[in-house]
């Protein structure tokens, strides 16, 4: 109980701090930087042991993928577009090697 009145206390001064609770819980409070002072980041973890939330790992990767799909684009479509302008130029050599006598 006591670390917890000290996080308090440190929430109310202003204070960065961090503790281990009793119960093996680990807390946290990060203040920001001027101008921001007045917001704190807080952290509460039940255990110290890693977690992973399925849901949040397939929704990372599906945004990591989305994220990188325009840059995809970017570079496809010149390259088709490109490759296309090609095609019609070789077509219209033919046609014009065919017309000649």
């Amino acid at each position: 109980a006591d670390v917890r009145s000290a996080a308090i206390s440190a929430i109310a001064g202003g204070v960065d701090a961090s503790a281990s609770l009793d119960d093996g819980s680990f807390f946290a409070v990060g203040f920001l930087p001027e101008p921001m002072r007045h917001f704190a980041v807080v952290v509460y973890a039940p255990s110290r042991e890693p977690f992973m939330y399925d849901r949040m790992k397939e929704t990372s990767i599906a945004c990591i993928v989305f994220a990188c799909m325009p840059y995809l684009a970017a570079l496809v479509l010149p390259l088709a577009l490109l490759r296309s302008g090609q095609r019609r130029g070789e077509d219209q050599e033919e046609d014009e090697e065919g017309d000649t006598p």
